[in-house]
């Protein structure tokens, strides 16, 4: 029994891409609502890093100054800067990212969420990142060119049964992880 695989675009599977490129919003190192940035993205965890943060912004800022609005749970959220090639989630409603990141919701009529996330973290796709690569000194590569790239989709409901193997092994990692972070302390 075969199993039918679509080939599309990463941008027919998103619904919104949040993009916040621009100004960076006036921030400080104290209190307010979390400013996520680049070193929030790590191969070490599957959700956007929160010991990582060192900027905040206020309630203003956080209200006006990002265009493309805030990140919702399950948010795929990718380096366009410096580490190419990770990729994170956000792990609840309402976390912002800073110029340097992006951020793809996928349409959960066509695309998982989770299982979009480990296809585009797989070793093959992290080197398809790469080859994006347009910087000279730093790495760097543009939103349009991440929306081309393409995207290996079997029928959702394999996708879900895929994510939900896979998310139960990251899931006693990051409980792993925590419990050594604590024991540490």
């Amino acid at each position: 029994m075969g199993c039918d695989f679509e080939r599309v675009l990463l941008s027919e599977c998103v619904l919104a891409v949040i993009d916040n490129r621009g100004k960076t919003p006036p921030t400080n190192e104290l209190s307010g609502h979390p400013l996520y940035e680049v070193n929030s993205v790590s191969n070490t965890s599957k959700y956007l890093l929160e010991n990582a943060v060192r900027k905040y912004v206020d309630d203003s800022v956080y209200q006006s100054k990002f265009r493309s609005g805030h990140l919702k749970r399950g948010d795929i959220v990718v380096p366009t800067v410096g580490t190419l090639g990770q990729v994170a989630v956000a792990s609840r409603d309402g976390q912002s990212i800073a110029q340097n990141l992006v951020a793809f919701r996928s349409d959960p009529n066509i695309c998982d969420s989770d299982y979009l996330y480990y296809f585009l973290s797989s070793s093959k796709t992290r080197k398809q990142i790469l080859n994006l690569d347009i910087g000279g000194v730093q790495p760097s590569i543009k939103v349009p060119h991440l929306l081309d790239m393409e995207v290996i989709l079997p029928p959702l409901d394999l996708q879900k049964r895929i994510s939900n193997i896979l998310s139960i092994f990251d899931d006693a990692i990051e409980l792993n992880n925590r419990i050594n972070d604590y024991l540490a302390a």
